[in-house]
């Protein structure tokens, strides 16, 4: 009788897994915990909401957490996509999505933790430098994978025009009244176009993964070219068929 169940083998893996992320987890949370000690801070002012720390409204940093979201929710299928890819052996995919992924991934970290307006300019990192260094890393990006981009660099070219406005407009009007409209106006508006861009050529490598012929590309060229249809071969004068039906017209 064949077995149903998982294999051991299959169980002691994900007990390595679940072993492995609680470990993780715990190291995270005694990271915060000695953070907060050296700050001489709360542990709760880093687990709890900022809203609810600060005792601020509760809709404090909607917009903000948005566009932040549609950051992480980029890099994370940029960066998965890149270990289907790799594990198939699409390397030219995989790098390209690698590159875009990490690049998301720092930013919005950056802008989540605040990191260009307290801890960089702590370390002695000014705020021009890091945006200097993020314009860099999209160029070279840009540059280096043109081929497979396509298209795809119309949308790069957009979020950077957005986000190069932002930080000129961060950098000589420094966040007065209306100012902060026209900032994170543009900041959003590259988040969108760069999202979009990331998640859509996310999409486009791994159709390398579809059976040949059904990838949506192909189907749509199909369905605008005329069906043509095959003649049938004359029938060869020496056919029995044909000696038949002259025999029978002879009687």
């Amino acid at each position: 009788m064949t077995s149903t169940g998982p294999s051991p083998g299959r169980v002691g893996r994900t007990l390595l897994v679940a072993a492995v992320t609680v470990a993780v987890t715990v190291a995270v949370l005694a990271a915060f915990v000695v953070l907060a000690g050296l700050l001489d801070v709360r542990f709760e002012d880093f687990s709890r909401d900022p809203a609810t720390v600060t005792g601020g409204s509760f809709h404090a940093g909607y917009l903000s957490q948005l566009f932040v979201l549609g950051w992480n929710l980029a890099a994370a299928v940029a960066l998965f996509s890149a270990a289907v890819l790799h594990r198939v052996g699409h390397s030219a995919g995989a790098r390209l999505l690698v590159a875009g992924g990490a690049i998301t991934a720092a930013m919005a970290l950056d802008d989540l933790l605040l990191l260009h307006d307290a801890v960089y300019l702590a370390i002695g990192i000014p705020e021009s430098l890091v945006y200097l260094l993020y314009g860099l890393a999209i160029g070279a990006f840009t540059i280096g994978f043109r081929g497979r981009l396509g298209p795809a660099v119309l949308l790069v070219g957009g979020a950077a025009v957005m986000w190069g406005a932002s930080a000129v407009i961060d950098l000589t009007l420094g966040g007065a009244g209306a100012s902060f409209v026209l900032e994170d106006g543009s900041k959003v508006v590259g988040v969108a176009l760069w999202s979009v861009m990331l998640v859509r050529q996310s999409y486009a490598e791994l159709g390398v993964l579809l059976p040949a012929g059904d990838d949506p590309e192909t189907r749509s060229r199909h369905r605008r070219q005329p069906i043509r249809r095959r003649a049938a071969p004359p029938r060869p004068t020496g056919s029995p068929a044909h000696a038949q039906a002259g025999h029978l017209t002879n009687d």
